[in-house]
């Protein structure tokens, strides 16, 4: 799997997904974003809106105790996170995908 995509800037996300209002700083296109990189997600609010928010693009597992989050923490195979222990928790309970 690719570790890196391309991102649309914020203008354009809010246009596409008809979001009200960003609750974030303005994001600008990126042609590479890299695993740790702060990124726009989409999720619902309180009253089911879509909001524009930042994010951390990687997965700190739930046993993962040190102060920096894992560099490689970032993708897996479909056919493995239903199994693997290290995603399990966070596939069951329908993670940013």
């Amino acid at each position: 799997m690719c570790g890196r995509y391309v991102s649309p800037d914020s203008g354009t996300i809010e246009r596409v997904w008809r979001i009200r209002q960003a609750a974030c700083k303005a994001f600008p296109r990126c042609f590479n974003v890299l695993p740790g990189a702060t990124v726009p997600v989409l999720r619902r609010d309180a009253e089911s809106a879509l909001v524009l928010i930042q994010a951390r693009w990687g997965f700190i597992p739930p046993w993962w105790n040190q102060s920096k989050p894992s560099e490689h923490c970032f993708s897996t195979r479909c056919e493995d996170a239903a199994r693997k222990p290290m995603w399990q928790p966070a596939y069951r309970s329908a993670r940013c995908v």
